[in-house]
C-alpha cells in the first residue's frame, strides 16, 4: 500500500475562513485532550480554563441558602417545644443568607473583574516586529464568532471523538485560523515509540505540533513501554498515519489468533476477563484495545510512499534490487542487514546495514534498529534511538528535515539482542 502522505496534508482545507472549522474543532480537542497545545495556543487555553473554573467557583458560591422549612426532620425534632431553638435557628439561617448575599454581590464584581482579564490579556507575540503584531489579536477576539454549533447538536466523528456544541464552541477558530494562515505544513516523521506515550507528547509540543501537520510514524507503537493503548488512541485522535512494525504486527496476529479460538472479542467485558489468565505482552495488549482501536492497528500499510517529498517510509527496510511491490512483508518489518548474497537478516550485523545497499531514488526513513541508534546514510536515515531502552525519542520534520529528539523520562526495557536467525532472499523465507 502506498500513500501520498504530502497529498494528506494539502488537502486539508483549514485556510479559507469557515472552510475547515470542522478539521479545526478536532484538532483543538485532540490537542487540549493530549496537552499538545503550546505557545499562544497554550496561553489562550489556560485562559479558557481559568475563566471557566472560576465561573464554576462562583456558581457554587451562589448556591440558594438552606430554608428554615428545610431543616432535616432529625434537626426539627430535638427542637424544643416552644420553638425557642427554631427561632434561634431561624435567626441563625437568616444571618447566613445576608453573609451569602454579600458574598454573591462581590463575586459579581470579580466575575466582571475577570471578565475584564481575559479580554485584556496581554497579546503573545511571536517577536517583537511590527510584521507580526497585526495579526496576533487579544483572547476576547479569538473567543468571538465561534458558534457554529446550535445547542442541541452533538457531533461525531470517524475517530470515536465526541465533541457537543459547548466544547465546540469553545474552540477558538478565529487564532487557529491566523495561525494556519501563517504556517507551513509539516510531516513530523517519528520513530519506535514502544509505548511510550508521554515521551510522544513532549515531542509534538517541542516541535510545536499544529493544524495541517500531519504525524508519521515509522511503526512498533506497541509493546515493552507502558502505555501501547495510550499511543494508539492518541494516532487516532490526530489523525496520524503509520507503517507496520513487528510489534504491532504481533498484537494483531495474536489478537485474532484469540478470536478465532475463543469466539470472544467484540465484548470489552470478555476481554477484560480474559486479560486476568494472560501472561504474554502482546496478546494482553491486544485485548486492552477497544474494537475500533484494534482494527485502526490493522490497516497499518507495510510501507508508506509520498511523491511529493521523494521519500520512503518503513519500519525496518527494503532489500535493494527488489521492485517495491515484491518487498517480503516480513523483511520490511524485521530486517536489520543484508548478507553479501543480498539475503536479508534481523541480525544487526556491525558492518552490512541494509541502507548501505540503498542507492535510491527516493530516501528511505525507518526505524526497528535501536542498537545502531540514529543513521544517516546516502540514501537512508534511521531515526530509532531506542527510547524505551533509555534513550531518545527522534523526529524529523520534512520537508524541512530538521531533526528533533527528546529523552526518554526512564529504562522501560533492558535491551536485548534479537534471538532470531531468519533470512530473507527476494522475498523467500528462509529458516
Amino acid at each position: 500500500m502506498a500513500t501520498n502522505s504530502m497529498f494528506a496534508i494539502e488537502v486539508q482545507p483549514i485556510c479559507r475562513k469557515n472552510k475547515g472549522d470542522w478539521y479545526l474543532m478536532k484538532w483543538w480537542n485532540a490537542a487540549k485532550k493530549w496537552n499538545l497545545l503550546t505557545g499562544r495556543l497554550k496561553t489562550l487555553s489556560d485562559s479558557q480554563d481559568a475563566y471557566k473554573a472560576e465561573q464554576e467557583a462562583l456558581k457554587a458560591e451562589s448556591t440558594p441558602p438552606v430554608s428554615i422549612n428545610e431543616v432535616p426532620d432529625s434537626l426539627n425534632n430535638n427542637l424544643a417545644p416552644d420553638g425557642g431553638n427554631k427561632r434561634l435557628l431561624s435567626a441563625a439561617m437568616s444571618s447566613i443568607s445576608s453573609t451569602l448575599a454579600t458574598a454573591i454581590a462581590a463575586a459579581s464584581s470579580t466575575t466582571q473583574s475577570a471578565s475584564n482579564r481575559l479580554g485584556s490579556v496581554v497579546e503573545v507575540k511571536e517577536n517583537s516586529t511590527t510584521s507580526n503584531s497585526s495579526h496576533l489579536n487579544s483572547h476576547k477576539n479569538d473567543l468571538e464568532d465561534i458558534n457554529y454549533v446550535s445547542d442541541n447538536e452533538i457531533y461525531y466523528d470517524e475517530d470515536d471523538v465526541i465533541m457537543d456544541s459547548a466544547s465546540a464552541n469553545s474552540v477558538p477558530l478565529r487564532a487557529l485560523h491566523e495561525i494556519c494562515c501563517n504556517h507551513r505544513a509539516r510531516v513530523i516523521c517519528i520513530g519506535d515509540v514502544h509505548g511510550c506515550a508521554d515521551e510522544l507528547c513532549e515531542l509534538l509540543r517541542k516541535v510545536n505540533y499544529l493544524p495541517g501537520d500531519l504525524v508519521l510514524l515509522l511503526g512498533d507503537l506497541v509493546a515493552k513501554g507502558p502505555k501501547s493503548k495510550a499511543v494508539i488512541r492518541l494516532a487516532m485522535d490526530i489523525g496520524a498515519v503509520s507503517v507496520r512494525g513487528n510489534h504491532d504486527h504481533e498484537v494483531l496476529r495474536q489478537g485474532i489468533a484469540f478470536s478465532k479460538k475463543t469466539g470472544k472479542f467484540e465484548s470489552s467485558a470478555e476481554r477484560k476477563a480474559a486479560l486476568q489468565n494472560v501472561h504474554e505482552e502482546h496478546l494482553k495488549i491486544a485485548l486492552q484495545l477497544s474494537v475500533a482501536e484494534f482494527e485502526w492497528l490493522c490497516q497499518l500499510p507495510y510501507f508508506i510512499s509520498s511523491l511529493d517529498l521523494g521519500k520512503l517510509f518503513v519500519h525496518a527496510g527494503f532489500q535493494a534490487g527488489v521492485k517495491l511491490a515484491e518487498q517480503h512483508p516480513w523483511a520490511m518489518m524485521t530486517m536489520r542487514s543484508l548478507l553479501a548474497d543480498g539475503r536479508a537478516t534481523c541480525r544487526g550485523l556491525l558492518k552490512m546495514p541494509w541502507a548501505n545497499n540503498w542507492t535510491g531514488p527516493q530516501t528511505v526513513y525507518f526505524g526497528h534498529d535501536a542498537a545502531r541508534g540514529l543513521q544517516i546514510h546516502p540514501h537512508a536515515m534511521g531515526l530509532d534511538t531506542g527510547c524505551v531502552y533509555g534513550g531518545n525519542l527522534t523526529a524529523i520534520l520534512l520537508p524541512d528535515e530538521v531533526l528533533v529528539s527528546v529523552p526518554s523520562s526512564r529504562v522501560y526495557r533492558d535491551y536485548r539482542k534479537a534471538d532470531t536467525n531468519k533470512l530473507y532472499s527476494n522475498g523467500n523465507e528462509n529458516g
